[in-house]
């Protein structure tokens, strides 16, 4: 296995990483270790950025190195789709955007994933990622950075009982929570609307693969 490739697999590799110190930051923050929780979250954070360089590492690596092959493009495409599934997955159960989001997210990447065994198996080549799935994962790596940081502002501004219901939107209902948390409410809609920009890219980006390989469909 060459360099790219492991570097792919490297990114998968981390993801348990970056999970696990989120949810360690999460625990940390309803026991009331503000500082602890931040630290965790960012670290994972970190985490999530070093997985997501190694994206763009392996495939400057696989041009420069001319170790591009259909079994590299895979391995990097699936990789990709894992992270970014499984840390959406992730925010969802921290509270931190719409379950909607990764459903629609996963129903995308299955229909790009079909259109692209088709064309392996009739033309046997992999179809590389256009314009439209590169800004794709550029604006869900941003969208989920930005979640990172709202939910490290959330453990440092929010007491503990009240984490809960801020991260599920909750406090929409309750005036105390809107008079005393107003811009951490204002940064969890943000940080919703940003990863509802990234849906709509990624659902864009689907039917540009759809649109680009109809005759294939129609041929199978």
């Amino acid at each position: 296995m060459n360099l790219p490739n492991k570097l792919s697999c490297l990114r998968v590799v981390l993801i348990p990483f970056v999970m696990g110190f989120a949810y360690l930051a999460d625990s940390s923050a309803f026991s009331d270790r503000k500082i602890t929780a931040v630290i965790t979250i960012v670290i994972s954070l970190i985490l999530f950025w070093l997985a997501a360089y190694t994206d763009y590492l392996d495939g400057n690596l696989a041009r420069k190195f001319n170790h591009v092959s259909n079994f590299g493009k895979l391995v990097d495409s699936i990789a990709d789709k894992v992270l970014i599934l499984a840390t959406m997955i992730m925010l969802v159960d921290l509270g931190y955007i719409s379950v909607w989001i990764p459903v629609i997210t996963l129903a995308r990447e299955f229909l790009v994933t079909a259109i692209r065994l088709i064309a392996l198996e009739q033309t046997g080549t992999v179809i590389a990622a256009n314009f439209w799935g590169k800004l794709k994962t550029l604006v869900q790596m941003v969208a989920v950075t930005v979640s990172f940081i709202y939910g490290a502002y959330a453990y440092w501004s929010a007491e503990p009982t009240d984490l809960l219901y801020l991260h599920h939107a909750g406090a929409m209902i309750d005036r105390y929570f809107v008079s005393d948390y107003s811009s951490l409410l204002q940064f969890y809609y943000f940080n919703n609307a940003l990863a509802w920009i990234s849906v709509i890219i990624t659902v864009l980006s689907g039917l540009t693969y759809w649109y680009a390989n109809r005759k294939l469909l129609k041929a199978d």
